[in-house]
């Protein structure tokens, strides 16, 4: 076995012979690392796939090391052998390999807060830069970051409960007829208790719609032939592509705003990750906002049906 450190977070990995004058993916945070040695002897020329478009690159043994361009997405890749088959293979080239992580998964270096607040403004000022900066892989600081956002967005609602609650009755007030029993309110502890199991559950559905929306987005992708990153780059485009949902805090347009923010850094996010025109990625972001539309309206024609079916009471 070989041990080899890795450039980017200076952790241990280990390689075998076989992998010797390859380049191997750090478990630790998954960028690549050459492994000291020589590679075996493979075929004089083959086909690879791009690793960013997967479009197939014809290449020969005397790209070995060299970083060359693909002719389909343009960009840097370097030519590698296979280990152990010793055969010819792509993989991304060195600004590629080395390009700043996003704030989010820079933590370690900016703080907690501040990469928090970075990530956030990026996401939803500046959705193609930070895209063009996000790697394909790394669910785990995305599902993460999700958790934290639907936290604070859930927290903010219940702080802002009490508030409208109160303007609503001001401007909808009922008079009670007398004698009339006054209506009760839940006691304090029991609202504590309810709020206390249901803050936390609000993100973990969250996170189980993120992976469900994400499957009908790739699924899309792949029916328009747009899909050239795995599921997992999918759903980190829909983890941080959440940040959207603090919108809802504002009060009246906010639960408009969101939704269609949403969906402009979403499909801003499936075009710089997949690298595809505008209108695929649109159309597949578009996908699980208007199923739940359709959800919706044909639960309201259902009450609607239901109604006029009862008839007048």
């Amino acid at each position: 076995m070989i041990q080899v450190q890795c450039p980017q977070c200076q952790q241990g990995v280990m390689a075998s012979e076989e992998q010797a004058g390859t380049l191997i993916p750090c478990r630790h945070c998954g960028a690549w690392v050459r492994v000291p040695g020589t590679a075996h002897s493979g075929a004089e020329s083959t086909e690879s796939p791009c690793p960013f478009c997967g479009q197939s690159i014809l290449i020969e043994t005397g790209d070995i090391g060299m970083p060359i361009s693909c002719p389909h997405c343009r960009h840097m890749i370097q030519v590698q052998r296979h280990a152990p088959s010793g055969g010819l293979i792509l993989q991304p080239g060195e600004q590629e390999t080395h390009r700043e992580p996003i704030p989010w998964e820079n933590r370690r270096a900016l703080g907690f807060f501040r990469a928090l607040w970075q990530t956030f403004k990026t996401v939803l000022f500046s959705p193609t830069q930070f895209y063009r900066r996000m790697r394909p892989y790394g669910l785990g600081d995305a599902i993460l970051y999700l958790v934290i956002i639907g936290l604070f967005a859930v927290v903010g609602a219940v702080l802002q409960q009490p508030f409208w609650q109160t303007t609503m009755q001001k401007i909808v007030s009922v008079p009670t007829p007398p004698g009339a029993p006054t209506s009760t309110h839940l006691p304090m502890a029991l609202s504590v208790f309810v709020y206390a199991i249901a803050i936390p559950l609000i993100p973990l559905i969250q996170v189980l719609a993120m992976f469900i929306a994400s499957a009908m987005v790739h699924v899309v992708l792949m029916v328009l032939g747009g899909v050239n990153q795995t599921y997992e780059n999918t759903c980190r485009v829909l983890c941080y592509g959440n940040s959207a949902n603090v919108f809802g805090l504002i009060p009246v347009c906010g639960s408009l705003i969101a939704p269609i923010w949403f969906l402009v850094v979403t499909t801003i996010g499936l075009r710089e990750t997949n690298r595809i025109g505008t209108g695929k990625a649109f159309v597949a972001a578009l996908t699980p906002l208007a199923l739940v539309l359709l959800c919706c309206c044909a639960w309201g024609a259902t009450l609607i049906g239901l109604f006029i079916a009862a008839g007048p009471m």
